[in-house]
């Protein structure tokens, strides 16, 4: 992670490059125990997405999965699917999320340079 988004990407490319032929779930040794993984679906485009995971209950962190970007008019939509166990989350904390997010995205402009 890195505050500064332009030195964030760069970290995320040289990960990328690293990383990408790895056939192990978590191939990069020494990550946070905060982290969590997002699927990218880039090529399907859904209306909804459900991974289950059968651990007892005992995966806590979310589930985000992305989609394939569709451009509409002056627009660029993208699928999110967010599954959070509510054992550590409310909708509310998901509606916040889902808030920031296009807040983001629709001021990319501002962070993205």
């Amino acid at each position: 992670y890195n505050c500064v988004f332009s030195l964030f990407y760069d970290s995320c490319i040289e990960d990328i490059d690293r990383y990408s032929q790895s056939v192990s779930l978590r191939p990069k040794l020494n990550e946070p125990s905060n982290s969590f993984m997002i699927s990218a679906l880039p090529w399907v485009n859904f209306t909804g997405f459900n991974i289950n995971v059968f651990n007892e209950g005992r995966y806590l962190p979310p589930i985000f999965t992305i989609g394939k970007f569709i451009e509409t008019g002056t627009s660029v939509l993208m699928p999110l699917s967010i599954q959070a166990h509510h054992a550590v989350c409310d909708g509310v904390h998901v509606g916040r999320f889902v808030q920031a997010l296009q807040e983001l995205s629709s001021n990319y402009k501002e962070w993205l340079l």
